[in-house]
Formats: structure tokens, C-alpha cells, sequence
């Protein structure tokens, strides 16, 4: 009985390790993979036109994603505040470009899992670009016989990225400019009081 349940316990992990072969050849997973990359080139021409509701389709009902800007979004319509909270952001006649670039994924019968990097541009309404390469993970799952995004994660650097370059510019600009500024007018001031 001891001697059964070691054995049990040592072959659960293969038992239960699939690497999609066994549901699926590796030609039958290609034509998933396909599948699941025109989802991708749906996602980047949505961003560029700023029309995420092409999205909607393609979104499981239990959804949940992290944006690239830290904020999590538990619903499609959360993301789609998501997104024009970004856009408020960019400004009225600029524009965001994301282009995914994927490693091989992993799918396990319904479910699949897809990572990798993007690069991103960003040009401001008043015209200033930002690029910068931001990394993200996807869980999808097959949802009345289609894929779907389950999860999504989006992540940069939060300390050594584009947005943070920029604003420790101007700030030191900001206060070089204020300390000459404030050192002409003491220097003014000191020399009106001596005089």
C-alpha cells in the first residue's frame, strides 16, 4: 500500500505534464498558433487607430490584465478606460504604435501561453517622442471555440525608462534655471544692501 502510493506520488508529475503533444500534433498546434498571431496583428492595428473596441471579440469573460503603465484592469470596458486614460495622457492628435515581437509559446490543450517584448512609440499632441521597449505575458484560453485573451500582463522599468529620462531633464533644467534665477537675485539683492 506504501509502496503504491510512492509510486503514485513519483509519477503524478508525468502524468499530469503535458506538452500539448498528446492532444495535439505539432501541425494541428502550427494551425493554433496562427490562429492565436492574428490576434496579435488585430491588437497592434487597434492600438494604432485607437479603435480598442476591435478588441472586444477576442477578450474572455473573466478577464484580467495589468497595462504597461502599472494600471489593472479586471473587465474589457475597465480596459477600455485604461486606454483613454493613456490617451488623455498622449494628448489630442498624437498617436502610440506598439509592434509585439513574440518567443515560442506554450499551449496545453485550451490553453496557451504567450510572451515576449514590444516596442513602443509614443508621440506627445505637442509633437515629443518617447520609444521604449516594455515586456508582456498572455495566458489565452479557447472560449466557445475560439481564443481568447485571459490574462495580460504589460511591464517597463519603472525606474530607467524613457518617461523618467524626460522628467528628470526638465526638472534639473527646472532647478539649474531656478538656482541661477535665485543666485542673480541674491547676488542683486547683496550688492543693493552694500551699496
Amino acid at each position: 500500500m506504501i509502496r503504491s502510493s510512492i509510486m503514485l506520488l513519483m509519477l503524478a508529475p508525468l502524468l499530469f505534464a503535458q506538452d500539448g503533444s498528446a492532444q495535439r500534433s505539432k501541425e494541428d498546434e502550427e494551425k493554433e498558433w496562427v490562429k492565436i498571431r492574428q490576434i496579435k496583428a488585430l491588437y497592434e492595428e487597434a492600438v494604432a487607430a485607437n479603435q480598442v473596441e476591435k478588441l472586444r471579440p477576442y477578450v474572455a469573460k473573466n478577464f484580467h490584465g495589468v497595462l504597461v503603465n502599472g494600471r489593472e484592469v479586471r473587465s474589457f470596458e475597465e480596459l477600455l478606460q485604461g486606454n483613454r486614460e493613456i490617451r488623455e495622457l498622449i494628448g489630442e492628435g498624437g498617436s502610440y504604435k506598439v509592434t509585439l515581437k513574440y518567443a515560442p509559446g506554450s499551449m496545453f490543450g485550451d490553453v496557451a501561453l504567450a510572451y515576449g517584448t514590444s516596442d513602443e512609440v509614443v508621440v506627445t499632441g505637442i509633437g515629443k517622442r518617447f520609444e521604449f521597449t516594455s515586456t508582456w505575458l498572455v495566458n489565452l484560453i479557447k472560449e466557445d471555440g475560439d481564443w481568447k485573451l485571459y490574462r495580460v500582463q504589460a511591464a517597463m522599468d519603472p525606474v530607467d525608462n524613457v518617461f523618467v529620462h524626460d522628467t528628470v531633464k526638465y526638472t534639473r533644467i527646472f532647478f539649474g534655471v531656478g538656482g541661477l534665477l535665485g543666485g542673480v537675485l541674491l547676488g542683486y539683492a547683496f550688492r543693493a544692501r552694500r551699496g
